[in-house]
Order: structure tokens, then C-alpha cells, then sequence
């Protein structure tokens, strides 16, 4: 499979975010996650834009999980959710990236999927 290429956060313009809110249907959030080495803050940030996940990529996601296969649940979220940013950071270690980001972008993902609390009447 081909390697895709991404933009840098620098990069995304605000035409390219109203596309992404019309396609998906949602908000897109920008998120910064502060970069860390050996434990001490640079003072520099990873940017990304990331999307809700909808009931589908929800659906693969609970699938990959049930089969145990973790990374590929996670991949389906990246994926799907992340638009755009600093992308370099969510590679592997070994191409560059930084395990750090790429759990705060997960972690980032998951906070946006919000449970309407139910009420019952009887």
C-alpha cells in the first residue's frame, strides 16, 4: 500500500476544515499535544484536526477489538478521525514518530464520543 502523504498543521487552511465539517457531517476540533524528550517539554506542539467517530468507524473499531487486535483499532481511528496536523508524529517510533502523541491523538478521539444520558419514565 502506497504511503499517503499529509499536510502540516501549518498547512490545513480553514476551506480545507468547512470541507471536512460538510463531508463528515460534524465539527472538526484542533488539538495540540505538547512534545516532550526524555521527559522534558520542548515548548513545541503537535497539531492535529480530528473528527468524532461516527457509528461505522465505531462498529470496526468494537469488531478489531473483540478480536483481540488492538493496533488495528486504534489504525481504524487514526484513520478515520484524524484529518490532517503534524502527522509525522503518529508514525512508528522507527520513521520518526513519538508513541506519546500518538496516545494523546487516541485519547483526544475517544473524549469526543458523547453518550446522551437516558431518562426513564416509568
Amino acid at each position: 500500500m502506497a504511503k499517503k502523504e499529509y499536510q502540516s498543521a501549518d498547512q490545513v487552511t480553514a476551506q480545507m476544515i468547512k470541507e471536512w465539517e460538510e463531508k463528515f457531517n460534524c465539527k472538526v476540533r484542533s488539538i495540540e499535544i505538547p512534545q516532550e524528550v526524555d521527559g522534558v517539554l520542548t515548548g513545541e506542539k503537535a497539531r492535529f484536526f480530528i473528527r468524532k467517530p461516527d457509528r461505522t468507524i465505531l462498529n470496526q473499531i468494537s469488531k478489531a477489538s473483540s478480536e483481540k487486535d488492538f493496533e488495528k483499532a486504534n489504525s481504524i481511528m487514526i484513520k478515520n478521525c484524524v484529518l490532517g496536523g503534524d502527522m509525522k508524529y503518529l508514525s512508528t517510533v522507527d520513521e520518526g514518530g513519538d508513541d506519546d502523541i500518538y496516545f494523546g491523538v487516541l485519547d483526544a478521539v475517544v473524549t469526543l464520543i458523547e453518550k446522551k444520558k437516558a431518562t426513564f419514565l416509568n
